[in-house]
């Protein structure tokens, strides 16, 4: 019984902490905004795959500049 009491307790205690602090609700119930639409969702994953593609193929192509430099036959200096 003590523990139960001591939980709501504790609970409420948090909660008004919340509210002071200008959240809404305890736990972020209040959301302002809805979640994403599965649509949205998509787009926004698209746009990402598209960007770390860009960089995937950015990457590779300076390590193929920098295997052919060490490839290149090295001009012979003169003494």
């Amino acid at each position: 019984m003590i523990a139960n009491a001591a939980r709501y307790c504790h609970r409420r205690c948090l909660e008004a902490t919340a509210l002071a602090n200008g959240a809404q609700t305890l736990f972020g119930r209040g959301m302002t905004k809805p979640p994403p639409s599965p649509s949205e969702d998509k787009a926004a994953r698209a746009e990402r795959l598209a960007a770390a593609l860009r960089e995937n193929l950015k990457r590779r192509k300076a390590q193929a500049r920098a295997r052919r430099a060490e490839a290149a036959p090295k001009p012979a200096k003169d003494d």
